[in-house]
């Protein structure tokens, strides 16, 4: 007696496994994206609140984009997400297709894979007030000490 199967269930069985282990992603809001340029390398800054609304003039030279960031979905592992809900050892890539579509990866690695663009450095958070509050790429301020000046008399015949 042989066996039988039907093949139209393969096809169907196989894309429900694969689809059961691809990432899934979490439900996503509007970013906005403002590119900092104040240093030598741009920082890509992705915002919950549109930085116009509470006075952004910082950057006049850098328009403020509207963006769709996609979260990866949390682990069972982690139960809340803080802040704007990228995790920090995330990474971040662009679509190449649409310049204001972004997602988040587990690595750099996944975002080369999916051929997405890597964005880094980059930032996430609820405002652009914060984002500047916490994030100072110069290394903070810096404090002036006053120079010592050591003259060296000449003693003169």
């Amino acid at each position: 007696m042989s066996t039988s199967y039907k093949p139209d269930l393969l096809p169907a069985a196989a894309a429900e496994q694969a689809q059961s282990s691809a990432p899934s992603l979490a439900e996503h809001s509007p970013y906005y994206l403002v590119i900092d340029r104040r240093f030598g390398v741009p920082i890509y800054v992705f915002v919950e609140v549109d930085p116009r609304i509470t006075g952004f003039a910082a950057n006049a030279g850098s328009p403020v984009l509207g963006v769709t960031l996609e979260l990866a979905a949390a682990p069972a592992s982690i139960p809340v997400r803080g802040g704007a809900g990228v995790r920090s050892d995330a990474a971040i890539g662009r679509d190449p297709q649409r310049v204001d579509r972004f997602r988040e990866f587990r690595s750099d690695r996944h975002v080369r894979a999916a051929g997405f663009v890597l964005i880094e450095p980059r930032y996430v958070g609820p405002t652009w007030e914060t984002y500047i509050g916490v994030f100072h790429p110069e290394g903070g301020k810096q404090v002036q000490l006053p120079r010592r000046r050591d003259r060296i008399r000449v003693a003169s015949h």
